[in-house]
């Protein structure tokens, strides 16, 4: 008995569209996959871009506070290295003691070294001056934390991220510029959850250390 074309035709007919079916659906599972991936990338490069611009503004802020410190203590006469030091060493916390910042320690040490500084009111007026500039630097400092706490918990959410992406997050797109030095992907995340406690803003930053109490040479 011969086969009915039209039959067979209809037979083929619906075998070229499931295989046509099969191939769309990989086509579009792949596109929805390179879609997800795709978002989930271009949030990783906003979040990374704007945390590396948030400590890299964090040191910006210091060092403008130290420069106008003098201004505003009326102390223009003694800018030095030595007074810079006082400064960001009280701002950072290293008068501080169990009870919070002891300014009686931080104006000891400078009237010892400034002995001729007799102006009335002066210790009165550089210490509101570091107490404003501690303030500030520690919300600068405890936004930047909670940041990268954000973040953190951004990228090892889901499966994707979790299991899949969380291999190359972070990625080279976070970025900790010190000095001349920069730092990226997880080195980078690493210098940026170290608070500043001392020395100078970068060596600070580049160890997290505490270094004894002592005078500036």
């Amino acid at each position: 008995m011969s086969e009915n074309p039209l039959i067979t035709g209809a037979r083929w007919t619906w075998s070229s569209i499931k295989k046509w079916l099969v191939t769309a659906g990989i086509a579009l599972s792949f596109l929805l996959l390179y879609s997800c991936v795709n978002s989930e990338y271009n949030d990783s490069v906003h979040k990374e871009t704007q945390l590396s611009a948030l400590f890299l503004d964090n040191q910006n802020e210091l060092s403008a506070y130290i420069t106008s410190f003098y201004e505003q203590a009326g102390v223009a006469n003694m800018k030095s290295e030595k007074m810079d030091k006082f400064v960001t060493d009280a701002i950072r916390g290293r008068y501080d003691k169990s009870g919070g910042f002891d300014g009686s320690a931080f104006v000891s040490m400078i009237k010892e070294a400034y002995p001729d500084l007799k102006e009335f009111g002066i210790y009165d007026k550089i210490l509101a001056h570091v107490k404003t500039g501690r303030e500030l630097f520690k919300g600068r400092q405890t936004y930047l934390l909670d940041q990268i706490r954000t973040y953190k918990v951004w990228y090892k959410e889901g499966l994707l991220r979790g299991i899949v992406m969380q291999k190359f997050i972070p990625s080279n797109n976070l970025v900790a510029r010190i000095g001349d030095k920069v730092y990226t992907g997880k080195d980078a995340l690493n210098m940026m959850e170290r608070i500043i406690t001392d020395s100078a803003t970068k060596k600070a930053y580049e160890s997290g250390t505490l270094d004894p109490l002592q005078m500036p040479k």
